[in-house]
């Protein structure tokens, strides 16, 4: 357990709830405590493993207490009492080591958040939370606009989600702060410089998911290159839950090598010997992974999503974007960077490379992000102490009336719709949370509901509800008179999407702007 002599300032706990997943996340925890420790000032992480899993080597320092659970937060549907008393127990050592509150980042779920919520009524003036704006997905600004009660200040990696956030939360503006991710120190190695004589080298990075990486794409950059008759060599540095597909998709393509995790020290190898590092993700904050490539003097290529990217690459100069859109197939996405490959054959990656190394020495240091982080802490110790409303429930997820994700009247909306719809053809949108409150309410209709459509192609054929989840591409077939939208976080994205691909059917928005939280009351 790490001791720093208690410095000046309160203590820092970060709270990694999704069973020691490997993440730009994880990188960026490990980085602020590195700050913090620099500075004098205790800090550590609070991790959750599954029954007897070790605490692997590389985190080991950094973990200042351990919570063992059978199931991943996300599938405790809300039930987080068991976890309340295993979380104060770990505040409490910190607490009575350095005689100071405990300021908390809580990360990745809203019921990590639920659970420092419902502590700051059991240990009043000890609990002093802080939310994190991770990514532009509208899930972390979600629950910390849920959690805007008890929260002391507002972290956001990047200029767009400060802005966001302020906008969200006008009368917390002042605590809101911008805190670029750090990159580590880089150890120099020699590159290869690009010749058009040798195959172009690309590597990704980070965690293999597809509702967010799109990795899909990944064959398909292959692919398209092969057809181009460009040689190369693609390096797939990670692990994640897409990996046993991401394989099955790439076994008949040469050129691909799927390495799975490595040690983090091994990363900057290769980000060395690539020319390009590519991500076609739908959306991002602030990739750690790309700023560690850049550091590296590795040409970032990625989609062209709303987030930090856009404060780190001026196309053609410090990097190469691709227009894309969000609900682009993996196919069309990576067929669309095959393409910008081809062109940056031509560009001069040298000069390309040399910017990008120089963008993030100045804007991403450690010393600026320590100072940052400091900020914070000290913004967090000079607040009131923050006590969750009583009359509100903790958790973030839960059935209607509960969920952070579905707001307070959205049964009443959602039977109002389908009852103008009796007797129609319809579908809903949407398998996540907003729509598994609304089961029943959904189940009710005088409606005829076809089915549910969703984008997560794991819950394609399954069913909620007794009813049948398909992808978008398959809803046409299925002759549908309406779509309803099931979802408060998503709508806008939704909207758009079905939209374009299905403009027969009339489409129905129970919330028609993404409300702030002044327009929800509290839950009764």
């Amino acid at each position: 357990m790490y001791d720093p002599g208690h410095g000046g300032a309160e203590p820092l706990l970060i709270v990694l709830p999704s069973h020691l997943r490997v993440s730009g996340v994880t990188t960026w925890a490990m980085r602020g405590i590195d700050a913090l420790r620099s500075r004098g000032i205790e800090s550590g992480l609070l991790v959750h493993t599954h029954p007897g899993q070790p605490v692997p080597g590389f985190l080991s320092g950094y973990v200042e207490g351990v919570v063992e659970c059978d199931h991943p937060i996300e599938e405790l549907d809300g039930q987080i009492d068991g976890l309340v008393e295993r979380y104060g127990r770990v505040i409490s050592a910190m607490h009575e080591r350095t005689r100071r509150p405990v300021v908390i980042v809580p990360c990745l779920h809203g019921d990590a958040f639920g659970v420092v919520a419902s502590l700051t009524q059991t240990m009043p003036g000890i609990v002093r939370p802080v939310a994190w704006i991770h990514a532009d997905n509208r899930y972390d600004l979600t629950v910390a606009v849920h959690y805007e009660p008890v929260v002391c200040a507002f972290g956001c990696v990047s200029r767009e989600l400060a802005e966001q956030t302020a906008a969200q939360l006008p009368g917390r503006a002042s605590d809101v702060f911008r805190v670029p991710n750090p990159v580590g120190v880089v150890t120099q190695t020699e590159r290869s410089p690009f010749r058009s004589t040798r195959s172009v080298r690309l590597v990704y990075t980070g965690r293999i998911d597809e509702p967010q990486k799109r990795v899909s794409a990944l064959p398909w950059i292959a692919r398209t290159l092969h057809e181009q008759q460009i040689g190369f060599e693609l390096r797939v540095v990670g692990d994640g839950d897409a990996m046993d597909t991401l394989r099955e998709q790439s076994q008949s393509i040469s050129g691909i090598e799927l390495l799975g995790s490595v040690d983090p020290d091994r990363v900057a190898e290769h980000l060395a010997w690539a020319d390009l590092w590519v991500l076609p993700s739908r959306y991002e904050g602030q990739s750690v992974a790309m700023l560690e490539a850049m550091a590296c003097g590795c040409v970032p290529l990625v989609t062209r999503v709303r987030s930090g990217m856009n404060e780190s690459i001026v196309d053609g100069e410090s990097g190469i974007v691709v227009d894309c859109d969000e609900d682009a197939t993996g196919e069309q996405a990576g067929r669309a960077m095959g393409r910008a490959i081809a062109r940056a054959r031509t560009m001069d990656l040298g000069m390309m490379s040399e910017r990008a190394q120089a963008h993030i020495a100045r804007e991403h240091n450690p010393t600026r992000f320590a100072d940052r982080l400091v900020e914070i802490v000290e913004r967090a110790s000079a607040m009131p102490d923050p006590v969750w409303p009583a009359e509100r429930p903790a958790a973030f997820t839960g059935g209607i009336g509960v969920s952070g994700s579905t707001p307070w009247d959205a049964g009443e909306r959602m039977a109002c719709v389908l009852r103008s719809l009796s007797g129609r053809r319809v579908a809903i949108y949407g398998a996540g949370r907003h729509t598994i409150d609304l089961i029943g309410t959904i189940s009710a209709s005088p409606a005829h509901i076809v089915c549910i459509i969703d984008d997560e192609p794991t819950r394609w054929g399954a069913t909620l509800g007794e009813l049948p989840i398909v992808s978008i591409e398959d809803a046409p077939s299925l002759d549908l008179d309406d779509v309803v939208l099931s979802s408060w976080m998503h709508e806008d994205r939704l909207f758009e999407r079905t939209l374009k691909r299905l403009p027969t059917a009339r489409v129905h928005r129970l919330y028609h702007a993404a409300p702030t939280r002044s327009s929800i009351p509290a839950h009764p």
